[in-house]
């Protein structure tokens, strides 16, 4: 995790993403926010009540999707039609189950906050953790072997 967090924190000076490196060539982030710290993204897990022992991994998994910036977005490098927003990068599959809305523009707003993200990525990882036994499974940097063993 420490590897993870000094890219994290390198690249972020430097002014690009990780997650850009390795998934999203064009991250981007909106708003004025500023990257959160571990800190407050485990208070944000622990709220939308994800289990003790899931947080390090799931702030491992914010780092590498995020840079832990609560207003990132990615578009599918193949499918410029989807796309994931947040700190856990929700993808649209998840909007209207997590914002109980229609309106796309509204949907994008919430899920740049933390908590509702947070509250969305819980879903995923519980549908994951039904279908594939892991929840981290919904994450495309867990499955291609970041944030293991944490």
């Amino acid at each position: 995790m420490k590897l993870i967090q000094s890219l994290a924190v390198a690249a972020t000076v430097i002014g690009i993403s990780v997650n850009a490196l390795a998934y999203c060539p064009g991250v981007s982030r909106t708003g004025d926010s500023e990257p959160m710290s571990d800190a407050q993204i485990e208070e944000v897990l622990r709220a939308a009540s994800f289990p003790e022992e899931t947080i390090p991994t799931m702030v491992c998994i914010a780092a590498a999707e995020s840079t832990r910036f609560p207003t990132a977005s990615c578009t599918n490098a193949s499918d410029s039609a989807i796309i994931a927003y947040g700190l856990f990068q929700i993808y649209d599959l998840w909007f209207k189950q997590c914002t109980n809305t229609d309106s796309r523009d509204y949907q994008i707003a919430l899920l740049s906050d933390p908590g509702v993200n947070a509250k969305c990525a819980w879903r995923a990882f519980r549908s994951a953790r039904s279908s594939t036994g892991d929840g981290y499974t919904a994450w495309n940097v867990y499955n291609d072997g970041q944030c293991h063993g944490l």
